[in-house]
């Protein structure tokens, strides 16, 4: 038994009803490098004076009190119990102590205590707002980005299962025990309505089984009127351009009537009997109507490249003739102005 005590993390001892020693197996309380059992014989209040804590146990304990307390010694923490031992008639004939090296958990506590501070920093200052739902769809966390999104204070929602969240969507993240996404229209508390995205994950305890639901939550309202208004914009868009285009056809359709006219007019004189002045008048006045006419079937041809209709053709032209018509055209105009229009082509 002694064996075994001897190598317990910690430090067993127990004391008559005066506080003398009778018993000393393990650690020290000192802090000195005692062996097991070098303490037996020795008063427990001279051994531990300069330990005030124990002192204030050891009192405690022989007045009939169960006195737990932590200290560290030799930067290990031990938590001590000292317990009064009774006599057959109940009374205190002596203390049983136990002290047991918590250093190692301690550590854990406090590596866990600094990481749960940090997690909830980030989380109270994360721009994303964030809220987490148990398997029952009541909320156990709801963080002051989703408070702005949403108008609720977390005091408001925590333990409140609320529309924000379809029960769809947990279900599908719960049965496939991965992330899923969902876009809805919800009501902010002052009754505006807001466009939210919601992407969950399952959240897993120690051993892996799903306890709860995280939810990232963005706001994406502005973003749908934004979209809304481009797409209006585009439709007015494509209304004016389509009105535009109606309005060129219809437009090039009544000119062409009375072109038509005029050019049928000017072929008729042409066959008249005119003098050789009067005939190069009237086809270069031809020549005008025709390009006129063309600049008309152009502005179809916009029209139906809009609508998709326009059909190319691939024709021979004899780019002599076309330079002569041109000339001819140019050559009034520039008459008026005293000049000579000439086009000098090289027919070989």
């Amino acid at each position: 038994m002694l064996a075994i005590l001897d190598n317990i993390p910690g430090l067993v001892f127990s004391t008559d009803q005066h506080g003398n020693i009778q018993l000393h197996r393990g650690l020290s309380l000192r802090g000195e490098g005692d062996t097991p059992g070098n303490l037996v014989g020795l008063s427990a209040f001279d051994a531990f004076q300069d330990v005030p804590v124990i002192l204030d146990g050891l009192r405690r304990s022989l007045a009939g009190e169960r006195v737990t307390h932590e200290l560290e010694i030799g930067g290990e923490i031990l938590e001590s119990t000292l317990h009064p031992r009774r006599g057959p008639a109940g009374e205190i004939i002596g203390i049983v102590g136990v002290s047991v090296d918590i250093t190692a958990r301690k550590r854990a506590e406090e590596a866990y205590r600094r990481t749960s501070e940090t997690l909830e920093a980030a989380i109270r200052s994360s721009p994303i707002a964030m809220a987490i739902l148990d398997l029952e769809g009541r909320i156990t966390l709801w963080n002051p980005a989703a408070e702005q999104i949403y108008g609720w204070t977390k005091e408001e929602v925590l333990g409140q299962a609320i529309s924000f969240f379809p029960l769809t969507l947990q279900s599908r993240v719960v049965q496939k025990g991965g992330i899923a996404g969902h876009e809805q229209v919800c009501r902010h508390k002052n009754g505006s309505p807001i466009v939210s995205n919601l992407s969950g994950a399952p959240l897993h305890g120690a051993n892996g089984e799903i306890t709860g639901v995280l939810y990232l939550l963005l706001d994406v309202t502005a973003r749908k009127q934004t979209e809304a208004k481009l797409e209006e914009a585009t439709r007015s868009a494509d209304e004016a351009n389509r009105a535009k285009s109606k309005f060129l056809a219809n437009l090039s359709h009544e000119i062409r009537t009375p072109m038509n006219g005029v050019l049928g007019m000017l072929d008729l004189t042409l066959d008249t009997t005119l003098t050789l002045e009067q005939q190069e008048y009237l086809r270069a006045a031809r020549m005008s109507a025709r390009s006129l006419l063309s600049i008309l079937n152009d502005l179809l041809d916009f029209s139906r490249i809009e609508t998709r209709k326009l059909a190319l053709e691939d024709t021979d032209f004899d780019l002599l003739s076309v330079l002569e018509d041109v000339g001819t055209m140019m050559a009034v105009g520039a008459a008026g102005k005293g000049l000579e229009l000439i086009f000098d082509v090289d027919e070989s």
